[in-house]
């Protein structure tokens, strides 16, 4: 699900709230990573230097929405909401405001009294309607956004940052340079784009949630056939199958004779060598790439190879004919190494753990299970596995 940017109503919930959020287990996040300092919050890969670079640059800025009500921070078109614990801190004493007091003793009293999640976001969400409102009287719009502009430092000037900075480490996420995604990020990803948030579809009810719009298109008639994108990034490829069939199958238009008509679904799978399409998946077929690498043969002229193995001689010094297997092998240790290296990094915590509860394995360190991974991962026959609950 694309989160890279300000529209993202589930995300920037999980943004605001944490794991307080509803759909905090809808994304597959996770909130107690090795380093201590992620414990409960949510690393947000999105800046384009440093974090203190662009903190002390006045790059990262609080501002106030008069429509809605609310204080976000925003980096560049990237909006994170503040968390609502935090409204009267910016506020200071505008908070007894005729238009706001009761609405934030609501909240007040709601925060100490350590309120359900649902009950606090109400009163937090009456807060900001509250905020809104007195937004109309121009003279106190003016005080909101003078709050909100004293927590901005003077550029360049690292300790005027400090209370900016104080603020930021008491949110939810935590912002970093975008080029530590591939070391620590803490949520999965499509590949290495952080910007495509990996969702729990296992669950029931993300299944529904995500589904509901692709829902109304099929029973409307409007699609007839659906193509499931990298099918292989889900837990339970044939779970999901399965359910989407059944899903689609129990709301697509009848024919003229009252039929149902079977929903024709693709997968995109990648198949490898002999291997073969599960036959326990209830679909019609893949994308194709298997008929691609085949058609393509048509247009490749053999006698080629030998031109392109004098190129490569050229072009990196290396003698002899290539061998296409040491080349893809040393290829997955390049990628694992730089662009997945924060997921090789989970698995090997999860391998860790299950290494300590045995006594013949709890002497395995780290570093020999993060090797030995890299090597069965890099070494692997096929795309990949399907290890069910089964």
């Amino acid at each position: 699900m694309g989160v890279g940017h300000s529209d993202n109503a589930w995300w920037l919930d999980v943004l605001e709230w944490g794991q307080a959020s509803p759909y905090a287990g809808y994304f597959d996040i996770d909130w107690s990573p090795p380093r201590r300092d992620l414990g409960g919050k949510l690393l947000v890969p999105v800046l384009g230097k440093s974090y203190g670079a662009a903190l002390t640059g006045g790059e990262i800025e609080l501002r106030f929405a008069p429509i809605s009500g609310s204080f976000d921070f925003w980096y560049a078109d990237h909006r994170l909401p503040l968390s609502p614990r935090d409204y009267a801190t910016i506020l200071g004493t505008l908070v007894r405001t005729p238009a706001l007091s009761q609405a934030f003793d609501a909240l007040q009293e709601a925060l100490l009294g350590d309120a359900a999640p649902r009950y606090l976001r109400e009163i937090a969400n009456n807060a900001k309607e509250a905020l809104a409102g007195a937004a109309h009287d121009r003279a106190i719009r003016h005080e909101i956004e003078k709050a909100a502009a004293a927590w901005r430092g003077v550029e360049g000037d690292s300790p005027t940052w400090t209370r900016l900075h104080e603020l930021l480490q008491r949110q939810c996420f935590r912002l970093a340079y975008w080029r530590t995604a591939s070391d620590e990020v803490n949520y999965r990803r499509f590949f290495d784009i952080q910007e495509l948030a990996g969702m729990n579809m296992g669950r029931i009810v993300v299944f529904r949630d995500t589904h509901e719009y692709l829902g109304r298109l099929l029973s409307d008639g409007i699609l007839q056939g659906l193509r499931i994108d990298h099918v292989d990034g889900l837990v339970d490829p044939q779970r999901y199958c399965r359910r989407l069939n059944a899903f689609a199958a129990a709301i697509v238009p009848r024919d003229p004779s009252g039929k149902r008509l079977r929903p024709y679904i693709l997968v995109e799978k990648i198949l490898t060598g002999s291997e073969k399409l599960p036959q326990s998946w209830p679909i019609s077929g893949t994308t194709g790439y298997d008929y691609l690498a085949l058609a393509n043969g048509l247009f490749i002229e053999p006698t080629g190879f030998a031109k392109l193995q004098r190129h490569w001689r050229r072009i990196t010094g290396v003698d002899g004919d290539i061998n296409i297997e040491d080349e893809i092998y040393r290829c997955r240790l390049l990628v694992i190494d730089r662009n997945l290296a924060s997921e090789l990094t989970y698995l090997v915590n999860y391998l860790a753990e299950i290494a300590e509860a045995d006594w013949f394995t709890r002497d395995f360190t780290r570093k020999r299970l993060r090797d030995a991974l890299t090597e069965i991962v890099a070494a692997f026959s096929v795309y990949r596995t399907y290890v069910t609950d089964r």
